[in-house]
């Protein structure tokens, strides 16, 4: 279980940076964004279930697309958002990198 945001648009640098923490965004009609606010309004602990394969948000019997552009959507699927875990999995060779570039001191 994890966080996203469903809605209509984002702003390119908030989809970037929650896209960074790993928090999907995903877009639906400006229709089924009303519906699934009003569905939350009338239970707010209601479950809403995202499936980022399928491009689908559900809740309490009403089911809606909710998308994501494909390249995030892969990286979401296959872990590859986390690029900060990325390098850290392979530090000993970002600090080999490091180490033949001639601005970078320090290391």
């Amino acid at each position: 279980m994890g966080h996203a945001i469903v809605g209509e648009s984002f702003a390119e640098i908030f989809f970037g940076n929650s896209m960074m923490i790993g928090m999907p965004c995903l877009t639906a009609s400006r229709e089924d964004v009303q519906a699934l606010m009003a569905a939350v309004e009338k239970n707010p602990r209601a479950d809403l279930h995202l499936d980022l394969q399928a491009g689908t948000c559900e809740t309490e019997g009403f089911r809606c697309a909710a998308t994501l552009p494909p390249k995030v959507r892969e990286a979401f699927t296959t872990g590859a958002w986390d690029t900060t875990g990325m390098l850290l999995d392979d530090f000993d060779e970002v600090q080999a990198t490091a180490a033949r570039l001639p601005y970078v001191g320090g290391f």
